[in-house]
């Protein structure tokens, strides 16, 4: 025996399964490559093709993790798999050599691939998704097909009652990509949710819930491992500063940087506050108010609430009322108006307006297009001449927070605004301000696939971490939903932080 067939099960990983493809074909020991596509929609299978897989297997309908290996299993040649997920980070041919060349020797009739690095694998090692084993075992067990994120667990059972010789290697340097970093947030906890009640199930039998829930809470509130050594500081704000702040909702300028327009009102800077739409579609909310979520006009009161907040969350930081400006472009629909409808006139699902409610200097006879608001922006610029504009990150998850972002880099590009003087923050990027509770004496952090950006980073003393927090509690709307409740707790923090993106 000297070739292995390895089986990568893939869904939805393109720009990570390419490289895995890479490796394991240039690696030896391993006569075929064979991804099995279980049902995604992206680019993975061309991927995967590209990269030189010997066989891409498309399935129609996902699976699940067992169904997709046991049908790439069908499909091997050799008598040993080698099994490997589509999402590892800087895998080389020492990781495989840890795998196979004890089944080569003679050492083990499997072998499974602990990431050393990984806090998890080390807790629960026998999940690892890296193993080698003979195709029979899986080949001769059909009920494997249905087996989804329980394969690993009954492969360890079956390997067990065959008294297979198992050893589990440390692959050091080997990592992989969370599903929180891969997909949004109700997506990534959906697939948290599957996995957990599935290993509940397996190891507790009757007292599952009691085992789900103590996995569920330890994933969730596990928090980021990065740390802030290295990070340059942010400039402090001078009496000569005119600050712009630019955003998409009310809450996102305090829970971002609350802290740094504290100390700037206290630096005696010019602050002045732009929120693009005035947060109306809090759908939450828009229930608990009147328990109704279709009601037009329930989403027009709550317009009035959020700018009513708005106010009092920034004139608790120092801000007088003539330096907030509301613009009142849709909420939840900033993204669809940047992209498909530059000229043409955006009618609000919510509102069921094509222009703000509310009126102003700047927005008045607006309706909403994507060119209107570049414009509006552009007017407020060259009218308020700042020295610092801070606005949202393009790394960005939220919809609005990424068209904002877009859309403020093309004006600053328009009239040559010195990006040196251009900042971002980030607010919603799967594990970013975890763990999500009020945790005043943890710092924040960036998030473990971001850390090589350009951060930077302002510090919190007691007072101006009490003065955002006191800011934060006037957006009571938002409060009363449990979980942006914690979320937007999580802010309060040692520390703020913000990026170099260029505009």
């Amino acid at each position: 025996m000297s070739s292995f067939s390895c089986i990568i099960p893939a869904y939805n990983e393109e720009g990570r399964v390419g490289r895995v493809v890479k490796v394991v074909k240039s690696y030896g020991y391993v006569s075929e490559v064979i991804v099995v596509s279980d049902g995604s929609n992206d680019g993975t299978v061309k991927e995967a093709k590209d990269s030189g897989a010997d066989k891409v297997i498309e399935l129609k309908k996902n699976l699940g993790k067992g169904g997709a290996v046991f049908m790439g299993a069908q499909y091997a040649q050799s008598d040993f798999l080698l099994l490997l997920d589509a999402d590892l980070v800087n895998l080389n041919h020492n990781h495989l050599d840890l795998l196979i060349k004890p089944i080569l020797n003679d050492q083990a009739d499997m072998t499974i691939g602990v990431l050393a690095d990984d806090p998890n694998q080390n807790i629960f090692p026998m999940l690892s998704g890296q193993r080698v084993l003979r195709k029979e075992l899986i080949l001769e067990n059909s009920f494997l097909k249905k087996s989804r994120f329980q394969l690993e667990l009954i492969l360890n059972q079956l390997a067990k009652e065959h008294n297979q010789r198992v050893l589990f290697v440390n692959l050091f340097g080997l990592g992989h990509v969370r599903k929180r970093s891969k997909y949004r947030f109700w997506m990534a906890l959906n697939k948290y949710v599957d996995a957990f009640i599935s290993y509940s199930i397996f190891y507790f039998k009757k007292f599952w819930p009691i085992g789900f829930s103590i996995l569920l809470m330890y994933f969730i509130f596990y928090p980021n491992k990065q740390t802030l050594s290295d990070l340059k500081l942010i400039s402090q704000p001078t009496a000569d500063d005119r600050i712009l702040v630019i955003v998409a909702h009310p809450d996102d300028e305090t829970i971002a940087m609350g802290g740094y327009l504290a100390k700037a009102m206290v630096n005696g800077a010019k602050v002045k506050v732009v929120f693009i739409t005035n947060g109306e579609g809090n759908l939450y909310y828009a229930y608990l108010r009147e328990k109704n979520i279709f009601n037009k006009d329930r989403f027009v009161i709550e317009e009035t609430v959020r700018i009513s907040e708005a106010i009092d969350a920034l004139t608790s930081l120092g801000l007088s009322r003539e330096n907030i400006i509301f613009i009142g472009f849709p909420h939840r629909y900033l993204k669809r108006l940047f992209l498909k409808h530059r000229d043409s006139k955006f009618i609000s699902p919510l509102t069921h307006q094509d222009h703000p409610l509310v009126e102003n200097e700047y927005n008045k006879n607006s309706d909403y297009t994507a060119s209107n608001l570049e414009n509006i922006i552009k007017k407020i610029i060259v009218d308020y001449q700042p020295t610092k504009i801070f606005t949202h990150s393009a790394f960005d998850k939220h919809n609005d927070h990424y068209a904002v972002n877009q859309i403020v880099r093309d004006v600053l590009r328009d009239i040559n605004f010195n990006s040196e003087n251009f900042y971002s923050f980030l607010i919603h990027y799967n594990n970013f301000s975890k763990p999500w509770y009020l945790n005043k004496n943890s710092q924040l952090l960036p998030p473990d696939e971001l850390v090589d950006k350009e951060w930077l980073l302002f510090a919190l003393n007691t007072y101006l971490m009490k003065a955002k927090e006191e800011a934060l509690l006037n957006y009571e709307s938002q409060l009363k939903s449990p979980y942006l409740n914690l979320f937007l707790r999580s802010f309060i923090r040692k520390n703020e932080l913000f990026l170099i993106e260029g505009n």
